[in-house]
């Protein structure tokens, strides 16, 4: 995601919807880097979503 409009991406903050619209069952591993805080609102969106913990990589920076 970015804050840039470009065509064709999105761009904006990643909600539980976008989430929800995004992750496909072919989805396997899902990382995330970025501040802890982010990480945790990412991390309990994904939880809500029934997202497996040990699918979930993270990286703080």
């Amino acid at each position: 995601m970015s804050d840039e409009d470009a065509k064709g991406c999105s761009h904006g903050f990643i909600t539980e919807k976008y989430l929800k619209e995004n992750i496909t069952g072919t989805c396997k591993n899902i990382y995330i880097c970025g501040p802890p805080p982010m990480m945790d609102a990412i991390g309990k969106f994904l939880s809500h979503l029934h997202v497996s913990k040990k699918s979930i990589v993270k990286e703080a920076f």
